[in-house]
């Protein structure tokens, strides 16, 4: 999310991987200058009421094992849950995975991923309610080790022993990072980045100890 700016030419979004899941700006999702944080990139994804951004569905469809991580910086209220990141199957009974920082009335102001399949819900929840104007690293494994959720490098209690992971979805279905189908986030979304495979605890714990450096 290094681009100096964003205005919703398809495939503006880079996917710097090669894996073609870059995305596309939506509603005036843009880049800006980051906030300071334990990162070495200048620009970060910024997102607010309505905005996100459209992501490429292939690989997801693909994936039956799974790693999910990125940093996030939430500048919101806590008046509703706050999606960062959203898949959802168009026309299915209530299939989807988001991933949204909660409210009071829900899930305490935690973070919270959810996998949802034929209205089922299985889910995590971080151990401590989310920080405003924080930089988090969180990441979210799914698939043959079950669900787990890891923040700032620790392994949340909270796990879900279901074996399902991203479920394949068709070419129709919506994947999106900052919004869409349902509140947007608000605040600033880094470094996104999806593996087909279970990171190990040590790995994970690298990815939030370098910052945003590239793990091999």
């Amino acid at each position: 999310m290094d681009e100096s700016s964003w205005n919703g030419t398809s495939g503006e979004v880079k996917d710097f991987s090669g894996y073609g899941i870059g995305g596309t700006a939506v509603s005036g999702a843009n880049t800006i200058l980051r906030t300071p944080a334990q990162t070495n990139n200048t620009r970060t994804g910024t997102f607010s009421d309505n905005t996100y951004v459209t992501l490429g569905n292939y690989q997801f469809d693909t994936l039956t094992n799974a790693t999910m991580s990125l940093w996030f910086y939430y500048t919101g209220s806590f008046d509703t849950n706050r999606l960062l990141f959203n898949r959802h199957i168009n026309g299915a009974a209530d299939s989807r995975q988001p991933i949204f920082v909660s409210y009071p009335g829900g899930y305490s102001n935690k973070l919270v991923f959810e996998n949802i399949v034929n209205g089922s819900n299985r889910s995590v929840v971080s151990d401590n309610a989310i920080s405003p104007n924080t930089w988090y690293h969180a990441v979210f494994v799914c698939g043959s080790v079950g669900m787990r959720m890891y923040l700032n490098g620790v392994q949340q209690v909270s796990t879900n022993s279901t074996t399902d992971c991203l479920v394949t979805i068709s070419p129709t279905s919506a994947t999106t990072l900052g919004g869409g189908g349902g509140t947007s986030f608000a605040g600033q979304i880094d470094d996104l980045r999806v593996y087909n495979r279970a990171l190990s605890p040590q790995e994970i714990s690298s990815l939030w100890s370098s910052g945003l450096g590239c793990l091999p």
